[in-house]
C-alpha cells in the first residue's frame, strides 16, 4: 500500500500532543547544561541529538524546516520507494525501472 500525500489520513491528536511533548523536552534539553558539557567533542553529542530529535518533531507536526524539509522529504521518498518495491515482489510481480 503506497501512501500519497492526498490519500495520508490525518494525523491522531493523541499522537501530535506525544509529539508535541518530545519536541518540547528536546529543545529544553539543548538549553539545559549537564556534567558531560565540559567533554569537548563528548558534550556535543547529546544536543546534536537533541536537535536532530527537535528537527523531526517539528516536520512531522507539518511545521517547514527551511532545507532540511527537503531531507525529511527525500527520506520519506526512499522509503515509499522501497516498500512500493518490496509489495510488488511479494505478490509475485515484476518491477521495471
Amino acid at each position: 500500500m503506497t501512501d500519497s500525500p492526498e490519500s495520508q489520513e490525518p494525523k491522531p491528536l493523541v499522537k501530535k500532543v506525544a509529539v508535541s511533548f518530545v519536541g518540547l523536552l528536546s529543545l529544553a534539553w539543548i538549553f539545559v547544561p549537564d556534567p558531560t558539557d565540559v567533554v569537548p567533542v563528548l558534550g556535543w553529542l547529546d544536543e546534536a541529538a537533541a536537535a536532530g530529535i527537535f528537527l523531526a518533531c517539528l516536520n512531522y507536526l507539518g511545521i517547514p524546516v527551511g532545507k532540511l524539509k527537503s531531507l525529511f522529504d527525500k527520506g520519506e521518498q526512499a522509503r515509499t520507494t522501497q516498500e512500493t518495491t518490496t509489495e510488488k515482489t511479494v505478490k509475485g510481480k515484476v518491477v521495471d525501472n
